[in-house]
């Protein structure tokens, strides 16, 4: 195991500390690494010997935030998130609370839309996976489904918080727990 000596662990905090301030209430081509340096209380050349731009930096959080929800996925089978859509929804969102503007501004908003893809990308290879453990259907199906409840769910969230600005997380997971157990059909059904 590679041991990270603890100054440079405290820079990288600092770094990703500063920038996730600044995230929360700036846009991304407003953050200069002058101004991160500063709130981050470092000299430009220690930012340079960890990340090549501010960009390069934003890139390093792809992995960070795929792979924690990836584990919020894998506290259950895919099957109880199936017979249970809000089970999943309630990691999600829990996590989304405990870092909704920096998390929110990254996942949802067009300016980080290029990294989200990333993350999305990510997710729906690793749910796929997650998906054939719990199912005996074909990849393609399998990451046919992926495609669908990642993309979906994300997009859907993304319409409550930015579009209609709604933050009763109880309403969206319900929403989108429907959506995913049932498709388009739950609002119909009644009318048909």
């Amino acid at each position: 195991m590679v041991r990270v000596d603890r100054r440079v662990k405290k820079t990288e905090i600092s770094i990703r500390n500063a920038f996730e301030e600044l995230a929360s209430s700036r846009k991304l081509k407003e953050i200069t690494v002058k101004e991160l340096t500063n709130r981050a209380d470092i000299n430009r050349k220690t930012f340079y010997l960890h990340y090549d731009s501010i960009e390069d930096l934003v890139n390093s959080y792809v992995d960070v935030i795929a792979n924690e929800l990836i584990e919020l996925l894998e506290r259950h089978t895919f099957k109880e998130y199936y017979e249970h859509p809000g089970k999943s929804w309630n990691n999600l969102v829990d996590t989304l609370q405990d870092k909704k503007d920096f998390w929110l501004k990254l996942l949802f908003s067009d300016e980080y839309s290029y990294f989200s893809r990333k993350i999305e990308k990510i997710l729906v290879e690793n749910m796929a996976v997650f998906i054939l453990k719990s199912f005996s259907i074909s990849e393609l199906d399998a990451k046919t489904c992926a495609n669908f409840l990642i993309k979906n769910t994300l997009d859907t969230i993304r319409f409550f918080f930015y579009d209609l600005k709604c933050k009763d997380y109880n309403f969206i997971k319900a929403q989108v727990g429907k959506l995913n157990k049932f498709g388009i059909g739950y609002f119909f059904e009644s009318l048909v």
